[in-house]
């Protein structure tokens, strides 16, 4: 075992670290600024730079400065990072009661499902269908908290009970790829 890299439990010693490391397995494809990283993860950009510190030091993270702004990305070449991608991929870090109690949030919802990364196949169409009378402003604060627990950007489609039901009854490609697709029904109070 090569002395240079720290003990397992440093790396998961603590949410933020989790939360971090979630967030660069999710978002393997480029360089992002740390103040961009701290919104995207909740969390303030001192915090993330404290943590960040471990993971430039054993070299899971790659950095480049730019002016005064400092970037970071993954280095694919982390030792650990094909268990860690396999582990990260297949742990969902938010409950189905979780997700209800903060939809029940947004408004009426009448239809949530959940599919893409909540059951793992990213092949999915979205992540997640949410039909009701929803609050523009509580459904922002819902898909940042979302955000921020599963770390990247959650594919959502919202629609209006109307819509839905004359898509469904058009037999719209999209509505009936999400029914027919393996998915969860997080609410369901429409018939169809």
């Amino acid at each position: 075992m090569n002395n240079k890299y720290p003990p397992i439990e440093d790396l998961f010693s603590d949410i933020n670290k989790i939360r971090i490391i979630r967030y660069f397995i999710r978002n393997p494809e480029g360089f992002f600024e740390k103040s961009e990283i701290a919104k995207r993860l909740g969390m303030r950009k001192n915090i993330f730079e404290k943590e960040s510190k471990l993971f430039t030091l054993i070299n899971f993270l790659k950095t480049k400065k730019s002016g005064k702004s400092k970037f970071y990305a993954l280095n694919i070449k982390f030792y650990l990072y094909p268990e860690m991608k396999n582990l990260i991929e297949r742990s969902i870090s938010i409950s189905d009661e979780e997700l209800i109690l903060k939809l029940k949030g947004v408004g009426r919802v009448w239809l949530a499902l959940a599919a893409g990364i909540f059951i793992n196949k990213e092949d999915s169409r979205a992540d997640m269908m949410i039909v009701g009378k929803i609050k523009p402003s509580k459904l922002d604060k819902f898909i940042k908290f979302v955000e921020a627990k599963i770390g990247r950007e959650l594919n959502f489609v919202v629609m209006t009970p109307e819509e839905f039901k004359y898509r469904h009854k058009m037999f719209d490609r999209f509505v009936h790829d999400m029914l027919e697709s393996p998915h969860k029904k997080l609410i369901s109070k429409i018939r169809l």
